[in-house]
């Protein structure tokens, strides 16, 4: 299984909505591919990462992070 990281904030919750439907449509199923959205508005972007990091299940981790202007 691979676990796919997406640290985030209140402020993209949309946005991160929006990727998961996205990954759920190509990746069905939840046994492959593990989807954990860590959503801490109090804590640093680092922070996020590991506590979503010390959720995974799966054997390989893989870090989304959201695109910059």
């Amino acid at each position: 299984m691979i676990s796919l990281i997406i640290p985030t904030t209140s402020i993209n919750q949309d946005y991160t909505n929006n990727i998961v439907k996205n990954i759920r449509e190509i990746y069905p199923n939840e046994t492959e591919v593990e989807i954990i959205v860590e959503i801490n508005d109090n804590v640093n972007l680092g922070q996020n990462y590991n506590n979503a990091v010390n959720k995974a299940k799966g054997e390989k981790i893989i870090l989304y992070f959201y695109p910059t202007n």
